[in-house]
């Protein structure tokens, strides 16, 4: 195989410490999770929130991320996700050292807008710097190594919440978004030209795929505490179903 040039090698650390401290933040969340519902005084419900709300920006607004990484440059939207990141991994350090769940459910919500742009531009940026021979590899290897640092998550935000305090368990995603973000002032690139017939975006596409999966969400989120016949669960997750449709 042809060796790596020092772009590649860059975009490779980037785009795994992005995705690394997305997976860090999702684990640190959930072992979290009994902590803050104690300390919030909230309830086991509304404490899944401080995932969904996260899942539920992401999955909503991936669509947009990824389109306006085709049109306003992988590494510009990849930088942006990741600072949109920190700084909402930073509300939620607060929210826990003010005992605000407000604050925290908001910083959830916008941390996974700023997954939403880097996630995608991160995998893109793989394919724009490694020919189509080695594309394969570098993604698998990019992967490796962001499955390996999520299986040392749980154990890291465990001792986070033991030694520390929960509000800590979002540092050590801030820490890997930061190290992404050195790696990307590191790279070169030439600037990409963005094709005259490019499609436009699907706005009402893009707003129904959001409004969908946050019906369906919520909807299964009630359907915990009031069982999957209610009238009102079955009437969200149907609207969610006619809405994706």
């Amino acid at each position: 195989p042809a060796a790596e040039t020092p772009e590649q090698r860059i975009a490779l650390i980037a785009a795994a410490a992005a995705l690394s401290a997305w997976a860090l933040d999702t684990a640190g969340a959930t072992v979290a999770l009994p902590s803050i519902q104690a300390d919030l005084g909230i309830s086991i419900t509304a404490s899944q929130w401080v995932m969904n709300l996260a899942f539920l920006s992401l999955a909503g607004l991936v669509t947009l991320g990824g389109w306006l990484g085709d049109r306003r440059g992988r590494v510009p939207m990849f930088s942006a996700g990741l600072l949109i990141f920190l700084g909402a991994s930073g509300l939620a350090v607060a929210s826990g050292l003010m005992g605000s769940s407000t604050l925290l459910f908001v910083a959830r919500f916008i941390a996974g807008a700023g997954a939403a742009l880097f996630v995608p531009a991160g995998t893109a940026l793989l394919v724009d710097v490694f020919p189509p021979a080695q594309r394969g590899a570098a993604t698998g290897r990019a992967f490796a190594i962001t499955m390996g640092i999520t299986a040392l998550g749980p154990i890291i935000a465990g001792l986070l919440v033991q030694g520390a305090g929960w509000a800590w368990v979002f540092v050590p995603g801030m820490v890997t978004a930061g190290i992404a973000l050195v790696q990307l002032r590191r790279l070169n690139l030439p600037k990409r030209e963005i094709p005259t017939d490019a499609p436009k975006l699907d706005i009402v596409g893009a707003v129904l795929l959001f409004l969908a999966v946050a019906t369906l969400i919520d909807g299964f989120m009630q359907a915990g505490a009031d069982g999957l016949t209610s009238p009102t669960v079955l009437g969200a997750i149907g609207s969610g179903l006619v809405i994706a449709a």
